[in-house]
Order: C-alpha cells, then structure tokens, then sequence
C-alpha cells in the first residue's frame, strides 16, 4: 500500500489509495464471479482474468502516466537543472539559484521548484521543503539531485561535480528513451497496418459469405 501511495503523490493526483485499491479489488471479484457463473470453463480462466484486470489496473491508471510523466519532467529537468547549475556555478546559494532558474525555465519542474521558496516562506525549513519536493518528482536522477540540495543545506558540501554527473546521466538516460521510441515506431506501424489488413480480411470473407 505504501508503494502504491508513493506513486500516487509522485503522479500528482489527488486520489486515496485504499479507495483505488478497493475498487479494483471489487471490480476484479465482480469480473470473476460473473466469469464463472456465465462461462462454462469460467472456474479456470476466471481466476485468471480477474488477477490480469487487477494488475492491469495500476498499470494503465497509475505507472503509464507516471513514466510518461516522468520522461516529460526530465526533458525539463535537462534545461532547469542546467539553469540552476550555472548558478551555483557562480557562487549564488540554492535559494537564488532557484528564482533565477524558474525566471528564465518555465513549466511544471520550475513551479515544483519555486514551490519549495512558497515552503519555506510559510515556515518550513529549506530541508523540509526539499525533501517535499523530491516527494513530487519521479526522476531518480533529479531525486538524486535534490538530495544534493539537501546535503549542501544541512552540511554546506560541495554539490556542482555531483549535480553535473547527474545532469550528465539524466540527458543520457532521457536521449536513450527517445531513441528507442524511434526505433519501435517502424514496427508499431508494421503492426497497425497488419492489423488494419486482417480486419479488412475478416470483414471481406465475412460479406462473400
């Protein structure tokens, strides 16, 4: 349950987890009682589509959002970071650096960053608010990067070599991704058109018929 919590916070939707989690479990016993009083060998496959659709669930409603999410903030996360780097850089602190990043990169990463600035203005601590933040975001690598925040909040050690390595990593996770989406998209293609010719198929026999 605390798994599915953390997913739900990281997808930013306002949704309880016990209430989701109940729902499908209800819907998923509902599908198997129905399977085995409508379907002569209902006893077999209906334990098995019930499990399948209870699975199912989380995966369309919560973890596909979540890395689509995820690959969208860190396209951004590439450009803020890059930012906020160039100014600790310069030797401006976390809290400048924020402003002056999410001033010049705009989008939902600079509002979870300028976030943490509205945080600490009602009274939370700078670690306190970092530490919400990293609760927001999905990326391990911008996870990875806020803990540096933290670190150099609470012991003032040198974070730009590690933030820089992990700016490195997330470009080249982020580029990995996006190539091999172009290299699935010929066989996607392949496959709708496939598709497209053996309904076309199936409806022609269906009308010679």
């Amino acid at each position: 349950m605390k798994k599915l919590e953390k997913k739900i916070k990281l997808l930013g939707i306002d949704y309880d987890a016990k209430i989701f989690n109940n729902l499908r479990t209800i819907f998923a016993l509902l599908l198997f009682l129905y399977l085995i009083f409508t379907v002569k060998t209902g006893y077999i496959i209906a334990p098995i589509i019930a499990i399948i659709f209870y699975i199912l669930c989380e995966v369309i409603v919560i973890d596909v959002p979540l890395r689509k999410k995820n690959l969208e903030v860190e396209r951004e996360g590439i450009d803020y970071i890059s930012a906020l780097l160039l100014n600790l850089k310069s030797g401006k602190n976390i809290k400048t650096s924020i402003k002056n990043s999410s001033r010049v990169i705009k989008g939902d990463l600079s509002k979870n960053f300028l976030k943490v600035l509205d945080d600490i203005k009602i009274g939370l601590t700078m670690e306190e608010a970092l530490d919400d933040l990293g609760q927001r975001i999905p990326s391990i690598y911008l996870q990875n990067i806020i803990i540096d925040l933290k670190e150099n909040t609470k012991y003032g050690t040198k974070i730009v070599d590690s933030i820089e390595w992990q700016l490195d990593a997330m470009e080249e996770h982020y580029e990995d991704i996006i190539i091999g989406k172009k290299k699935m998209l010929p066989i996607k293609l392949c496959l709708n058109t496939i598709l497209c010719l053996a309904v076309m198929i199936v409806l022609l026999l269906y009308y010679i018929k």
